[in-house]
């Protein structure tokens, strides 16, 4: 009988390992993943004028941004909001360092509300043996206010003083001299 018990307490000891190695790796994936951060705020505009939106990976617990690999993104606006671009390279960076990359996405909004940009970034993140390419999928908040309304100032009229006119010229009469009629 002891030997029936220590295969049955194998398999139930496997399938324990087995359930919390499912746990842990699906709560890494919904929590913070290991060996980055992504630094992305809500960005607050105002239709008609250009903003930018930065967006950023930062290294930690060992980590480090690949200086010598692409990093990449790409972006799908929402309904109304102009990009001049939506795919940067590591040229476009902001900032580049091996514990930090940032692009400044411009971007000019059309209407107001809350808009969001779709972005996909690409890096490659290394510690000291072992190197992972990594895809984050993200979204950038734009809370896009509406243009302040200009008040026209009235335009002032200009009162123009009355010109003084010369006394128009008539044309002379013909001088008539009365005569008297006298009675003889």
């Amino acid at each position: 009988m002891r030997h029936a018990r220590f295969p049955v307490l194998g398999v139930l000891m496997f399938a324990v390992c087995a359930v919390a190695g499912v746990v842990a790796e699906s709560q890494a994936r919904a929590g913070a993943p290991a060996g980055y951060a992504i630094e992305n705020t809500a960005v607050r505009a105002t239709v008609g004028v250009p903003g930018k939106a930065p967006l950023g990976v930062v290294g930690k617990d060992g980590w480090h941004l690949n200086e010598d690999a692409p990093i990449t993104l790409t972006l799908i606006p929402d309904g109304a909001i102009t990009l001049p671009k939506s795919k940067f390279a590591r040229t476009d960076l902001a900032i580049s360092s091996k514990e930090k990359a940032r692009f400044d996405v411009a971007f000019t909004p059309t209407a107001a509300g809350k808009f969001f940009v779709a972005a996909e970034m690409r890096f490659v993140l290394c510690a000291a043996d072992a190197c992972k390419p990594t895809k984050e999928l993200l979204k950038i908040e734009l809370n896009v206010e509406p243009a302040p309304v200009a008040i026209a100032a009235p335009v002032p009229t200009k009162v123009r003083p009355a010109k003084k006119r010369a006394p128009r010229k008539t044309a002379a009469k013909p001088a008539t001299k009365t005569v008297k009629k006298t009675s003889l």
